[in-house]
């Protein structure tokens, strides 16, 4: 059976996927927390891991998170009779963490849960760049690692 793609099927997909890694989950418990994040992590557990730091879109003002986004491209083919529509995706899973010493793990285990979930996938890349980011507490900058693919 083939997968119906679409950019919320695909964001579900991949985001239940790495929500539920026990690898991922244990990255994230780990982390430093502030007294208010710690009591809301012993009390709603790996929900609150889920809920705040894994999102379906972009993130612009947290320090530790993965994030998935997909964009939609329609292109012809041309060669019989009739004008045909094809789609692909361009997915961007994007993955940073103040402990840097598990950014490469990290992003290595998010290509493998690309691969398994979409084995034709093409076009993959697994960068890393440094962000800028806005917090309330002013600029800081951080590597972050940017995982890359196009399904059709």
């Amino acid at each position: 059976m083939t997968k119906e793609l679409s950019i919320e099927n695909i964001k579900k997909e991949l985001i239940n996927k790495i929500s539920n890694n026990s690898e991922i989950l244990e990255v994230f418990r780990k982390r430093e927390y502030s007294k208010d994040e710690g009591k809301c992590l012993r009390e709603y557990g790996d929900s609150f891991i889920k809920d705040n730091y894994i999102f379906d879109h972009y993130v612009l003002d947290l320090a530790d998170y993965i994030s998935v986004e997909v964009a939609e491209n329609e292109y012809p083919i041309y060669g019989n009779s009739k004008k045909e529509i094809r789609k692909s995706y361009n997915v961007s899973i994007l993955v940073t963490l103040t402990d840097t010493s598990e950014l490469d793990r990290i992003s290595v285990l998010l290509g493998d849960m690309a691969t398994e979930l979409y084995p034709d996938r093409y076009n993959y890349g697994n960068h890393s760049h440094i962000i800028e980011k806005q917090s309330v507490y002013g600029k800081f900058t951080q590597p972050e690692r940017a995982i890359m693919f196009a399904i059709e």
